[in-house]
């Protein structure tokens, strides 16, 4: 029964490591973010938060944002994501996200760029910077 427990414990503890969270910037009214308008953020269906101002969209070139991104959006990886942004922004309907070669440097643009969003997949140790954990 114990180790049962014990086990639960660890699965779930499991669960939440491997989980992908939003960076936001500080500014961003918004507290909580559903699995389904994340993935429309970044699949480019959304291009503004609840208040009207522009989303920022921060991607990092990183093995785990591929993972993150796998998991939010229904994607392959971040350069799959990318054809469609560039399809989007050839349309006219949208403009590219910003790629960054790491993680612990798309957190610190979100940090500068108000409106900005990063899909990171672990909770990152850094100031100046919102996290929120997609509701699924």
């Amino acid at each position: 029964m114990r180790a049962a427990r014990i086990l639960v414990a660890l699965l779930a503890c499991a669960a939440w490591a491997a989980a992908e969270v939003a960076v936001v910037h500080p500014g961003v009214s918004e507290q909580s973010l559903s699995a389904d308008r994340l993935r429309d953020i970044l699949l480019g269906r959304i291009n503004t938060w609840a208040d009207g101002k522009p989303i920022v969209l921060v991607l990092s070139d990183d093995p785990t944002t591929d993972d993150a991104v796998r998991a939010a959006s229904g994607r392959d990886d971040v350069r799959h994501l990318l054809r469609g942004w560039k399809r989007l922004v050839y349309s006219g309907a949208g403009a590219m996200p910003i790629v960054v070669d790491s993680v612990p440097v798309a957190v610190e643009r979100v940090r500068r760029t108000p409106g900005a969003l990063a899909l990171v997949a672990a909770q990152p140790a850094a100031e100046g910077v919102r996290v929120i954990t997609p509701d699924l």
